[in-house]
């Protein structure tokens, strides 16, 4: 899945657990003069409305998690969302690795990488589709039923 099929599916998913957006809309004020040259200023206020995210909210909303995960991951701090997993980085031992031409022996200094610990949630959900894989697959290998059975 890209990011915008992530932002399309993210979309579909607020939208079908009807979670909207309040948008404040402007109170409007109103001068009336009558003929005898009073004039009074009325100011109506307007009810906010709840609007579905579209496309272009949710990819600001993506946009700025990716932000803040980068941010936290560069200060040391792993990001954890219970259930998820968990986002840290780690650091690699120093290794040694020879060419295959040559005999040169060359030693690769330890650096930090990101890791990803996967939270129960996602857990079962790669367990689910595996299940699901295993059943497609094992109906393939099942025989045919005979039509001559009655």
């Amino acid at each position: 899945m890209n990011k915008k099929e992530l932002i399309n599916a993210t979309c579909a998913a607020l939208s079908q657990a009807d979670i909207r957006k309040e948008v404040a809309l402007k109170a409007e004020k109103f001068r009336i003069t009558s003929d005898s040259g009073d004039s009074a200023v009325f100011t109506v206020e307007r009810k906010a409305k709840r609007l579905y995210y579209n496309a272009h909210d949710v990819g600001n909303i993506l946009d700025a998690l990716v932000a803040v995960v980068e941010d936290s991951i560069s200060r040391g701090e792993p990001v954890a969302v219970r259930g998820f997993g968990q986002l840290e980085i780690r650091k690699t031992k120093e290794r040694r690795v020879r060419e295959p031409d040559q005999e040169i022996w060359h030693t690769i200094p330890p650096v930090y990488r990101p890791k990803f610990v996967a939270g129960c949630n996602l857990q079962q959900a790669a367990r689910a589709y595996g299940l699901q894989e295993d059943d497609i697959g094992a109906a393939q290998f099942l025989p045919e039923p005979d039509d001559e059975e009655e």
